[in-house]
């Protein structure tokens, strides 16, 4: 029997992120000496671990572009509204 592994990225509300790519790992069911589990168990990790790792960082990248951004774009408006405030005296 073989099992499968299948891995789905939520955030903090439970929505899928990246629902589009479906990730499934096949791992060897049918083993039944210990060694043989972690085996199967290390072969899953090695598959498994570096793409979501990528994936995980790549999207920690895209928010903090975007927080930055928004901390940037808040900043100019507040200045250019203080500078505006300041000249209808």
């Amino acid at each position: 029997m073989m099992a499968r592994i299948r891995i789905t990225l939520e955030d903090d509300d439970g929505r899928a992120i990246n629902s589009d790519k479906e990730r499934l790992y096949d791992v060897s069911g049918g083993a039944k000496r210990l060694v043989d589990i972690e085996a199967a168990v290390e072969s899953f990790k090695q598959a498994a671990l570096p793409e979501l790792t990528a994936e995980l960082l790549t999207l920690a990248q895209h928010q903090f572009v975007t927080d930055s951004w928004l901390r940037v774009f808040r900043s100019a408006n507040t200045a250019s509204l203080g500078d505006s405030v300041g000249q209808e005296r």
